[in-house]
């Protein structure tokens, strides 16, 4: 769901938020996905720490 820069094409860029929140799929859903998919595969913490490091590499590039 990427545009050419990377952003989410669901972000609403002037108020920085997402317009299909509620409804958002659910690899958007961090605790849901985690519980769902990676659970076995690593810790929580280190799929929060992957969050963060991606979020933060987004953040760099002003997309959120």
């Amino acid at each position: 769901m990427a545009l050419p820069d990377d952003s989410c094409k669901f972000l609403d860029k002037e108020k920085n938020l997402c317009t299909i929140y509620s409804e958002r799929p659910i690899f958007c859903r961090v605790d849901e996905f985690y519980e769902n998919n990676l659970y076995k595969e690593m810790s929580r913490e280190e799929y929060y720490l992957i969050n963060k490091k991606i979020c933060r590499q987004l953040q760099a590039k002003k997309l959120i």
